[in-house]
C-alpha cells in the first residue's frame, strides 16, 4: 500500500515558524510610511509555506531535506541580507535627518571621511554643503554659478578636485575675461531628487545670489522615495535587483528609468520643481541651465535620448536654457567612462566622465553669464 506523508519533527516546525516570524517582524520594522509596494516579504512567506508543505508531502528523505532547508534558509538569509543593506543606508554617518519635510535629510556638518587614500576632502559646511566654504556676499568682479545635483557631483570615489563642479570652475576661470573671478558652488546631496535639489537651493543656495543655476539632472531624479534609504518600497534587496535583472534580460539600462518619467511621479517631482525654480529665478534675477547628464550606457540609446529630450522640453517651457550633455559623449565607448568593479552603477561616471561633463557644461555655461560692465 502507498505510504502517506511522513511526520515532521517538532524542531523542524518550530524552526520554520521562527523563520516566518523573522520575515514578518522585519516587514513591520522596514515598512516605508510613504510606499509599501513592492513588498517581497509576504510573497516570500507564502513561497516558503508552499515549499515546506511540499516537503511534508514528499516521501523521499533527500527531497524532504532539500525542501525544509530551502524553506528555512531562504527567508532567514534574505532578512539577514536586508539588515546588512539597511546598515549601509540611512544610518550612514554622512547624513542627518532634518526638520524640513521636503529635504528629509542633509549632509552632517563637519569632517567628511575620505574614501580615497591620501585624498583630502573639505568639511561639510554648517549649511550641509559638501564643498569649500563661500562667503555670502558676492564680490562685484565675480561670476557665481550654483550646481544642483545628487550623488554624482558628490561622488566620494572621485577625488574632490576631479569632480565636475570643481573642474567646471577651473575651465570657466581659464576662459573668463581678465580680472573676472569664478565661483562654482556645489549645492547637492546624495540621493536627492529634483524636488529636494530645488528645496536645498531655496533654503541654502539662494542666499549666495548666483548668476546662474545649473540643474545637473540624472535619470533617477524623479524617484519619489527617500533616497537616503537606497530601497524600493520597503525592501533594500529589491532596490539592488533592477540593474541585475535588466542586465540578465539583455536590455538597455535606460529602460530602468523610463517608468520614472511617466505620469504623476515625473510631474510632481520634476515639472513642479522646475516651475518653482522659475519663480525663484524671476524673483532673484538669475538664469537657469538644465543639463541632463548621461548615464554610462550606450550614448546613442534611443530610450535615454528620449528621456533627456523630455526633461529639456519641460525646462524650455519654463524659459530655461538646456544642454544635452550626452551629445558630448556621442560615438564614445561607455566602458571608457565606467568605474571599475561597479558594473551595474550606470549613474556615476569615472573621473574621465566628470572631465567630459565639465567641458560640455563650460561650453553651455559661458554664454549665459553676464558680461562684465
Amino acid at each position: 500500500m502507498p505510504q502517506g506523508p511522513r511526520t515532521v519533527g517538532a524542531s523542524v516546525v518550530l524552526a520554520f515558524l521562527g523563520a516566518v516570524a523573522a520575515v514578518e517582524a522585519w516587514a513591520v520594522h522596514a515598512r516605508d510610511a510613504d510606499f509599501v509596494l513592492p513588498d517581497p516579504f509576504h510573497p516570500l512567506v507564502l513561497g516558503a509555506l508552499a515549499v515546506f508543505a511540499a516537503g511534508v508531502l514528499l516521501r523521499a528523505s533527500a527531497a524532504r531535506t532539500v525542501c525544509f532547508t530551502l524553506a528555512l534558509a531562504v527567508p532567514v538569509g534574505l532578512v539577514a541580507y536586508e539588515a546588512r543593506l539597511a546598515s549601509r543606508g540611512a544610518t550612514s554617518q554622512r547624513l542627518e535627518v532634518t526638520s524640513d519635510p521636503l529635504l528629509r535629510y542633509r549632509y552632517r556638518p563637519g569632517p567628511m571621511p575620505s574614501r580615497l587614500p591620501d585624498a583630502a576632502e573639505p568639511d561639510v559646511t554648517p549649511e550641509g554643503l559638501w564643498d569649500l566654504p563661500h562667503a555670502l556676499e558676492r564680490r562685484a568682479d565675480t561670476w557665481r554659478v550654483v550646481v544642483l545635483g545628487d550623488s554624482v557631483p558628490n561622488d566620494g570615489s572621485i577625488a574632490f578636485e576631479a569632480r565636475f563642479p570643481r573642474r567646471l570652475e577651473a575651465l570657466l576661470a581659464e576662459r573668463a575675461p581678465a580680472g573676472r573671478r569664478v565661483e562654482v558652488m556645489n549645492v547637492s546631496c546624495e540621493g536627492y531628487n529634483t524636488q529636494q535639489e530645488v528645496r536645498l537651493f531655496e533654503t541654502v543656495g539662494r542666499k549666495y545670489r548666483p548668476d546662474l543655476v545649473v540643474v545637473a539632472y540624472v535619470l533617477n531624479d524623479p524617484f519619489l522615495q527617500n533616497g537616503a534609504y537606497r530601497r524600493m518600497g520597503n525592501s533594500y534587496f529589491t532596490f539592488t535587483l533592477g540593474p541585475l535583472a535588466q542586465h540578465l534580460a539583455g536590455g538597455s539600462m535606460c529602460g530602468l528609468f523610463a517608468p520614472m518619467h511617466q505620469g504623476y511621479s515625473f510631474d510632481l517631482v520634476v515639472r513642479q520643481s522646475l516651475e518653482r525654480l522659475r519663480l525663484l529665478a524671476e524673483a532673484d534675477g538669475f538664469r537657469v541651465l538644465v543639463a541632463p547628464l548621461p548615464i554610462v550606457e550606450r550614448f546613442d540609446d534611443p530610450i535615454c535620448l528620449g528621456l533627456y529630450d523630455q526633461v529639456q522640453s519641460v525646462a524650455r517651457a519654463q524659459g530655461f536654457a538646456v544642454a544635452r550633455v550626452a551629445d558630448a559623449f556621442r560615438g564614445e565607448d561607455p566602458r571608457r567612462y565606467a568605474k571599475p568593479n561597479e558594473r551595474f552603477d550606470v549613474t556615476h561616471p569615472n573621473a574621465a566622465g566628470h572631465e567630459r561633463i565639465a567641458q560640455s557644461l563650460a561650453d553651455a555655461v559661458l554664454p549665459l553669464l553676464p558680461l562684465p560692465r
